[in-house]
Formats: structure tokens, sequence, C-alpha cells
């Protein structure tokens, strides 16, 4: 079992890359792994011995993906997983290569194929049921297998892939937002109780959150907007923001999954 870091990127997120990098560098600079940038021509360094582009013609996200699969294969014929980021994810916290480490040798001793180190997103009621799951220990970790209903069964926050498995995924996907729907049945996903990896995403829909500019500035010391803009703000987003918060909190997805069904 080989394992690499693989940043789902583009020239079209360049300025938001680069926020990523300046987390990378400062909370995981003794990354174990080779750190693959996907791009279609930019490259630029940032004082990581570690990195490698894998760059290619700009097209749409699948498409580019798979290509960058590809060639990421290409590269390295024996690299068998990926702990896959997006490159809107900005650190906050140190990762300790002692818990990764942990994490993928237990994924390569029960050949998994999907382990997310960030906590599953569920609402109040879910989060307390996940204490009487069945769990897995790993040394000081636990894990537990994410339920089949759950909407964004592939989602891409930060997880431990098998390339095979990611690329079949992405395959059976038309879009990004696609490819966190799906679900194989015959598979096991799994996700980590307690978060292994800290992040904040700071875009959305293509512009700035309207909290990207304080986040980063506090966490890594650093922002530039360039032409992005910033999502709508003032009172009545803040409103509508606290509210949708508040009933995912308590609820969950469970208003989604009724829709769904009566739908």
């Amino acid at each position: 079992m080989k394992v690499a870091v693989y940043v789902m990127s583009c020239d079209k997120t360049s300025d938001v890359l680069e926020h990523f990098m300046i987390g990378l560098k400062k909370y995981w600079n003794d990354c174990l792994f080779n750190i693959y940038i996907g791009t279609n021509s930019i490259r630029k360094d940032y004082g990581l011995a570690n990195i490698k582009y894998i760059p290619v013609e700009r097209s749409n996200w699948r498409d580019e993906t798979l290509e960058q699969l590809a060639m990421l294969q290409t590269i390295d014929s024996e690299i068998t997983h990926l702990i896959v980021f997006l490159d809107d994810f900005v650190l906050n916290g140190p990762i300790s290569n002692d818990r990764v480490m942990n994490i993928v040798k237990y994924g390569k001793l029960n050949e998994i194929k999907y382990l997310r180190l960030k906590r599953l997103e569920e609402g109040l009621i879910r989060k307390c049921l996940q204490y009487f799951l069945k769990k897995i220990r790993i040394k000081n970790e636990l894990i537990f297998e994410i339920r089949k209903t759950h909407p964004y069964f592939s989602s891409l926050q930060v997880c431990l892939w098998e390339l095979k498995h990611l690329k079949f995924v992405v395959e059976q996907a038309t879009d990004i937002w696609n490819f966190e729907l799906f679900c194989n049945s015959s598979v096991k996903h799994y996700s980590v109780i307690d978060n292994i990896v800290n992040y904040r995403h700071i875009v959305e829909k293509g512009k700035w959150e309207i909290y990207a500019k304080e986040y980063c500035e506090n966490n890594i010391g650093f922002f530039t907007p360039g032409k992005r803009l910033f999502r709508a703000r003032g009172f009545i987003y803040s409103l509508k923001y606290f509210y949708t918060h508040s009933k995912f909190v308590i609820f969950g997805y469970s208003i989604m999954t009724l829709k769904k069904y009566f739908k």
C-alpha cells in the first residue's frame, strides 16, 4: 500500500489554492507523503520539497479529475491510496503523522476503500446515536461505518480513498455535486469519531465565504481576495444563515431525507 496526498485544483482556483498551501505548509510541513496538485498550466514553488504537479487540459470537473488520476498513476504506478483535499480547505490546526499513519496502516490491513479524516456531519440526534453504534478501535482512534442512507455517502471532505474506488465513483458522477450522493451498497465507508484533520472551506459556489478573510488572517496570517467576489453579506443573509445552521444542528439531514421519501 502506497499513499499520496491529492489536491483537487485547477488554474481557475489557483488563487484559492495559495491559501490552502500556506495552511498546509504551516500545519503539515512534515507530511510523509508526496503531494500531487491538480493544475492546467500554473506551477508555483511553495517551499515544500515533496510537491508534484499533475497538469491536464482544462475541462469539466469529472473529466479533469479522471485525467489527473490517470496521470498520477502513470507517474507512480505503486500508489494505491490517496488522502484527498479540495483546494478551498484551509487548515486551522496541526496534522499528526502518528494519527494519520495509524489510520493508513489499518486501512491497509482491512482493505478500506474510504475513511473520512473529519467527523461526519449529522444533526444532534444522529450525533448522539453515533455513540451507540458499533465502533472499531485503532489504538487511540475510534471509527465507525457510515450509514448507507447518509445523503453524502461519498463526501469530498478530507478522507483516505482507495484510488481505484475513487476513480470508480468519479466515473459514475456527472459533476462534483452528483459525485457526493453516490452510494454503492456493496462498499463500506467509514469515518473517524474525532477529527484528524481540522479545517474550514473558504469558497462556496465560486465566491469567498463571508468569514474567509478573518478566518485566513487568524489561522494562516494571509488573505488576498484577488478578483473573486464575496458571498452576500448583511442582516438578511446572517439571519438566513443562522436559521439554516440552527435547523441543521437539530435535525441534520432528516428533513432532506423526508423530502426525498415523499417525492
